[in-house]
């Protein structure tokens, strides 16, 4: 996945139909695994709020993406 927020964290697959054929598809929009990710690593620094911490934690939350896509590289 070349997205450099993840994607969706929590994708919502809706159904349309389309000349009489029914499609599928992911709704855009809520929380990306980035915000996800870095919203548990906040977790590891529950007394600092700062912007500071929030930068540790998206830092924290893109190496998990960029690890996350090097695996699924390896299993397709």
């Amino acid at each position: 996945m070349s997205d450099k927020t993840g994607g969706p964290a929590f994708p919502v697959t809706g159904v349309h139909t389309s000349n009489g054929q029914a499609m599928q598809h992911v709704l855009d929009g809520g929380m990306t695994m980035l915000d996800y990710f870095a919203g548990e690593a906040m977790q590891l620094y529950p007394m600092l709020h700062d912007e500071a911490a929030a930068k540790c934690c998206y830092d924290r939350a893109a190496a998990m993406i960029k690890e996350r896509e090097k695996r699924n590289e390896r299993t397709d």
